[in-house]
Order: structure tokens, then C-alpha cells, then sequence
């Protein structure tokens, strides 16, 4: 994996590339979850190349606080992203939770999108409703308070309970190492957007997509379980779904053919 770093929209960006080189290896954009950075898919880019970005507001990309941090927001940069890094098209677009971000931005463009993989990602879907620790950081000034106090024992508990389970050392470190109060504020501004009807009316594209798509979960997800994948196949003509049985959200941690059953529906 390799690491690129530049300048786009007037703030730095990173992102990370696929080592391999030759027909494709630019041709799959994936886009992280919460509280992550591209880094994550360091198995995937040695597995079958791509382009992974740290979204704005995480990692080492920039989070300055005039940006929106939302679908729109998203979307513009992205649109940006993918015409300077020199994403190659048709494209395949891999999105990890709350990267569905991403996904309406990719549904509007359906011509320029080969393929989907969607890995345990935010439902865009009527019937998602908030749990009560993410309506708490959706509270204003109760949720500014909560992330703020959420020193690293605490961090590092909350991010396996998101999981479902425990996660690797270095792992919880690196997400620890990003989450600064930019990604703090980014992560708030980001839950925020999501009112159910904004999420259910981002979707709304979902059904018209025309490519095959990969719906992997982990069964033990501590987020969102894996009857959401099921409401997420009735929503697409081609849909395929892989349920990782001891596998928490980052599932390809627990259950590593998950990176395999990956490149085998992308090649």
C-alpha cells in the first residue's frame, strides 16, 4: 500500500493506493467508516488495488470547520477526489458504514459505477432509527460534551462496543491517534445530517441501481445487525449477500476471507 498525500478543495488529502499497477488498480474507490481513515483498507488495496481516501474531517485529509460534513458536502468533494487522484471509470465504490456517505453521490452517476460492496453500511433506508448513544451525540451541546470527555479507556470501549466485540491493539491505537477535535466535530456534524428522513430520502436511489452489488456483514456487529442486509438486498435488482459468522463491524478483522470474497466479486 502507498500513501499519497496533496492538496484539494483548499485543504490537504490523503489517500492510499494499491501497490499493484497494470489494468484496474485505480478502477475501485472505498470509502471508510466511523471513527476510521483509508488506512483501514490496507488489506484490501494489497489484495486488489483501488483508491481509498481519508474522507474531510478524518485521518490526515483536512477538517476545518467550514465544511458541511454532510451528504452534499461529501458528494462535491468526492466529485473532486475522483477527478484529480485519476479514478479510473466505470469504477467499482466500496463503502464501510458511515462511507455510504458516498453512496448517493454514486447512485446519481450510475453510468460511471460498475459494481458496489457494501460493508455493514449506514442504512439509508425509512425504518432506521438512532440507538440511544447516537441520539445523545446528536444532541447539541450534550453530544459536544460527551465526545469531549472520551478519554482513551473510554474510547477504546466504545469502539468495541461498536464493534461487537474486541478489536486489535494497534488498531484502537490508530483510531485513537485520529481522533482529535476536528474528527470530533466531524463525527457530531456528520450524525447530525442523518435525521431518518434525510437518510430514508438519500436512498431513494438505491432501487434503480443496474449493477450487481455485495452486501457482507459481520454477525455480531455491535452497530448495526445483520438483518439490515436483508432490508438493504430487497432494495437492489442484483444482490448478493455474505454473512460472516463471529464477525463484529470491521468485520474482515475477525474474519479474514472476508478481503478474499471481496476481490473475488470485483475481479
Amino acid at each position: 500500500m502507498r500513501t499519497r498525500t496533496s492538496e484539494l478543495a483548499g485543504m490537504p488529502v490523503r489517500w492510499y493506493e494499491g501497490a499493484a499497477d497494470g489494468p484496474g488498480a485505480r478502477r475501485a474507490l472505498l470509502l471508510h467508516g466511523l471513527p476510521s481513515s483509508g488506512a483501514q483498507w490496507e488489506p484490501f488495496l494489497d489484495a486488489r488495488g483501488g483508491l481509498a481516501p481519508d474522507l474531510p474531517g478524518f485521518g490526515q485529509t483536512g477538517k476545518p470547520g467550514y465544511f458541511s460534513y454532510d451528504f452534499a458536502g461529501y458528494a462535491g468533494w468526492l466529485e473532486a477526489f475522483a477527478e484529480q487522484s485519476g479514478l479510473e471509470e466505470p469504477f467499482d465504490l466500496v463503502v464501510h458504514g458511515w462511507g455510504a456517505v458516498g453512496l448517493p453521490w454514486a447512485l446519481a452517476r450510475p453510468e460511471r459505477v460498475r459494481r458496489l460492496v457494501l460493508l455493514a453500511p449506514q442504512p439509508l433506508l425509512p425504518d432506521f432509527r438512532w440507538g440511544r448513544a447516537a441520539s445523545l451525540l446528536r444532541r447539541r451541546v450534550l453530544g459536544e460534551s460527551a465526545i469531549g470527555f472520551g478519554f482513551r479507556p473510554v474510547f477504546d470501549r466504545a469502539l468495541e462496543r461498536l464493534h461487537g466485540g474486541p478489536l486489535p491493539a494497534d488498531f484502537k491505537r490508530a483510531r485513537w491517534a485520529d481522533f482529535d477535535p476536528g474528527t470530533q466535530r466531524a463525527v457530531l456534524r456528520l450524525l447530525r445530517a442523518g435525521d431518518p428522513e434525510t437518510l430514508a430520502r438519500e436512498g431513494r436511489g438505491l432501487s434503480s441501481f443496474p449493477g450487481e452489488v455485495l452486501l457482507a456483514w459481520g454477525a455480531v456487529d455491535g452497530h448495526l445487525g445483520p438483518e439490515w442486509a436483508g432490508a438493504y438486498a430487497e432494495r437492489f435488482p442484483q444482490a448478493e449477500v455474505r454473512i460472516a459468522r463471529g464477525a463484529g463491524h470491521w468485520q474482515w478483522l475477525d474474519d479474514p476471507d472476508v478481503v478474499g470474497a471481496v476481490s473475488r466479486f470485483l475481479a
